[in-house]
């Protein structure tokens, strides 16, 4: 699922309707990648609290924890938004256990 494109055609809005409603979603590496204030609030926000209100199982991955995501996520170009990061934060913890995984990396062979 990419945001970019599709505003004009409708494509995007059923696109993101489809993630929303999912029977189950996968959201891997969360964090991975630079993400908008934009993206943040009007995208990640609204899908994460439809999935919380309707109990829609969800599952994330990422290389950073709760507390280096929500720092991630309120960097933007203007400064920081701790507050909307920490939303961000809160439905991610409702919707998720956490599990830590360690051991060797064998992505660097």
């Amino acid at each position: 699922f990419r945001s970019k494109g599709g505003f004009k055609d409708g494509s995007f809005e059923k696109k993101l309707q489809r993630v929303r409603e999912a029977n189950i979603l996968m959201l891997d590496d969360i964090g991975a990648e630079e993400v908008t204030p934009w993206v943040r609030d009007e995208v990640i926000g609204p899908l994460l609290h439809y999935r919380m209100v309707h109990e829609l199982p969800t599952f994330f991955s990422s290389n950073f924890n709760y507390s280096e995501l929500e720092h991630h996520l309120s960097i933007t170009r203007d400064g920081t938004e701790k507050t909307k990061a920490a939303r961000i934060i809160e439905r991610i913890k409702t919707l998720s256990t956490p599990y830590y995984l360690t051991g060797k990396n064998f992505r660097n062979n």
